[in-house]
């Protein structure tokens, strides 16, 4: 993988997060689009809670299965469960822990539901069968079992592509069964696997072409103009097609936005990439800030039906990430629980620039260490260690 395509999945994955949140802010996307509001608003909180929301879970799905055939090729397949149980089910575990935590909290204010039997409080921890206490980290749950299907379906193209090609497509009919098999939503085995594919045969730093976007948006068009997406479940494939279009559609504009964010030394690009070390920190602890928007909300009587909602939905998504980046920092010591595989790795300091704000050295940690004119400032180096992983990572 180049580095132009590392830095694109690295702006990708902010920008689906940051997108994911979109959904969860408060009072929800169901009560946000339902809002009774104006025009304007409306068509912001659906691009906001719907199209882009939604196409972030698909997108992020296709791009770790790219990551996991990295993954595998650098380190045997022991190695890799050992790193995904760390990076993905403790992190789930302990923040679904703190989400229990607030959620008995919340009981005190307001009413709230609690299971009723023995696995539904260890589903709020551990997410065995239900979504755990920290709704969104159900994602984590899924992309660890997507990783095991993944190894095994590697590990049989080791012996056969024509195996390991029916392996994978086996995986993602099964998961498109009514109540799916191991996942929550069949639709993360379909991009998973995809993006395995890409990877295996060679197409690890492929993009999507702007035609191709185009195409795919102007067929979304068609489709939801002529009615044919939100069939009903009965019409099971079409229903099922219906589902992924508008997702893979806005994916791959995401996708193709994340690639040209990536290429062009902007200050955008700049600070994504300084917020990346902590998007997943962001990720695991925006819903619980949203529940304290929901508390807000109800002692000061907000409401999603108000003009000026929107403002509200961008203010969240900043408070989510500046909590989220806060927190970050303060795990540090902790790795895992930031989605790091490993002890975390030395940062190079900050290069002295007159251009770093403080919003820069708040992302970055640190402060630059001597002023300096802009005519000898250095570049900020904003690419990630994965070089410095590389060299130290083990090969089966």
């Amino acid at each position: 993988m180049d580095r132009k395509q590392s830095d694109t999945i690295r702006v990708a994955r902010v920008l689906c997060i940051l997108f994911m949140m979109s959904t969860h802010a408060w009072p929800g996307a169901d009560r946000i689009l339902a809002a009774d509001a104006a025009a304007v608003s409306a068509s912001f909180n659906t691009v906001m809670a719907e199209l882009l929301g939604h196409a972030s879970v698909p997108l992020l799905s296709l791009l770790s299965g790219v990551l996991l055939v990295r993954s595998f090729e650098r380190g045997s397949p022991a190695d890799l469960l050992i790193t995904k149980i760390k990076t993905l089910l403790v992190p789930l575990c302990f923040w679904s822990l703190v989400a229990s935590i607030v959620l008995v909290g919340k009981s005190l204010v307001t009413a709230v539901e609690f299971p009723t039997s023995i696995l539904g409080y260890l589903n709020l921890i551990f997410a065995l069968t239900e979504g755990p206490a920290n709704g969104p980290l159900y994602f984590l749950r899924e992309i660890f079992v997507m990783t095991l299907y993944g190894t095994v379906v590697l590990l049989i193209f080791e012996r056969s592509t024509k195996l390991g090609c029916v392996a994978a497509i086996g995986i993602v009919l099964v998961e498109q069964m009514p109540g799916g098999f191991l996942l929550f939503r069949g639709q993360i085995a379909v991009m998973f696997i995809s993006g395995l594919l890409l990877a295996r045969f060679g197409k690890m730093n492929w993009v999507p072409s702007w035609p191709l976007v185009a195409a795919m948006l102007l067929v979304f068009a068609i489709a939801k103009a002529a009615g044919w997406l939100g069939i009903s479940p009965d019409q099971y494939i079409a229903s099922k097609i219906s589902e992924l279009l508008p997702r893979i559609a806005i994916g791959l504009l995401a996708w193709r936005t994340a690639y040209e964010v990536a290429c062009r030394p902007t200050r955008l690009r700049r600070y994504l990439l300084l917020l990346e070390p902590h998007i997943f920190t962001v990720f695991c602890t925006h819903a619980l800030v949203a529940s304290g928007f929901g508390l807000l909300a109800l002692l000061l009587g907000w409401t999603e039906h108000h003009a000026a909602y929107p403002l509200l939905l961008v203010s969240q998504l900043a408070v989510f990430v500046a909590v989220g980046v806060v927190v970050s920092h303060l795990m540090t010591p902790f790795p895992w629980l930031r989605g790091k595989g490993g002890r975390a790795a030395p940062r190079a300091p900050l290069q002295p620039t007159s251009n770093a704000t403080v919003f820069e050295e708040l992302l970055s940690g640190r402060r630059p260490a001597v002023p300096v004119s802009a005519s000898t400032a250095p570049s900020t180096t904003l690419t990630g260690r994965r070089s410095q992983e590389r060299g130290t990572a083990t090969t089966s």
